[in-house]
């Protein structure tokens, strides 16, 4: 959603600026990592599967299965989390809380 700030495991991850916060550190996100890790946190309790996330993500232009896999690695190993889990070969899941601060 754009214009939100979302709170997730310990992290404030600002839309707009592209960017992922926690103590003070900040992780720059590319554009598709971000809109990934949105629709995981917005789906948060639910399993997201494969499908869905990708056609949300890229719309009709959608990629090789590896290109989804290398995102969920990156983010993992970028924000350190392991709260972004497989479901193997379905989709993923994200347990946890979150909070989203609306748009100004």
């Amino acid at each position: 959603m754009r214009g939100a700030v979302y709170q997730f495991d310990g992290w404030t991850i600002d839309y707009d600026f592209r960017t992922a916060i926690k103590a003070g550190k900040s992780v720059s996100l590319a554009p598709k990592e971000l809109d990934v890790l949105v629709f995981l946190i917005e789906n948060m309790g639910k399993m997201a599967y494969r499908d869905d996330l990708m056609l949300h993500v890229w719309g009709e232009n959608i990629p090789a299965d590896h290109t989804l896999d290398h995102m969920i690695y990156r983010l993992r190993t970028l924000l350190k989390t392991d709260a972004i889990k497989s479901v193997n070969k379905r989709g993923y899941y994200v347990h946890g809380r979150y909070y989203i601060e609306p748009p100004a």
